[in-house]
């Protein structure tokens, strides 16, 4: 999600109008348009968080993901969901995970008695190829924006802004 604040506080949110992708160039076409919003965060009609999760835990020499390692009881990644469903709870969530991490996500998810709605995609190889095949699974109009799944204490002010 991109945004651009005035010194009226106004804001001006950039939203992508859902195209198809075009396979021949491999590029993901979206129109972008631009809407003026006020205070009111209810007036958006669809709004969407795309979560990528797709760390393998290397560089912190874990042998479990960083996004499955607990914080205070809970797990990061549920923690990073429910920061937004918090926020707003009609936000539909999408989260991108490696293919080899789903079935373990749905273990820690049944474990947890983790009960949050949200669509699981498979992510890429990349970070730019689990927002893309995110991106594929909404096929309608409105805001979307992303965020990395290990950063759970994300606070109520920047998912706002």
């Amino acid at each position: 999600m991109t945004f651009f604040k005035t010194t009226k506080n106004h804001c001006f949110f950039v939203f992508l109008k859902y195209n198809k992708v075009n396979r021949l160039n491999n590029i993901l076409i979206c129109q972008v348009i631009i809407y003026k919003f006020e205070d009111n965060t209810n007036s958006i009609m669809n709004r969407f968080v795309i979560i990528v999760a797709g760390g393998s835990g290397q560089r912190m020499g874990s042998t479990i993901p960083k996004q499955f390692l607990n914080i205070h009881k809970e797990v990061i990644l549920m923690k990073s969901i429910s920061a937004f469903r918090l926020f707003d709870p009609a936000i539909q969530i999408v989260l991108a995970l490696p293919e080899h991490h789903i079935a373990y996500w749905n273990e820690l998810c049944s474990k947890n008695n983790f009960k949050i709605e949200h669509f699981v995609v498979q992510g890429g190889i990349t970070r730019y190829q689990s927002v893309k095949n995110a991106l594929e699974t909404i096929n309608t109009d409105g805001m979307v924006a992303i965020h990395d799944g290990v950063r759970p204490l994300v606070s109520r002010e920047t998912i706002k802004h």
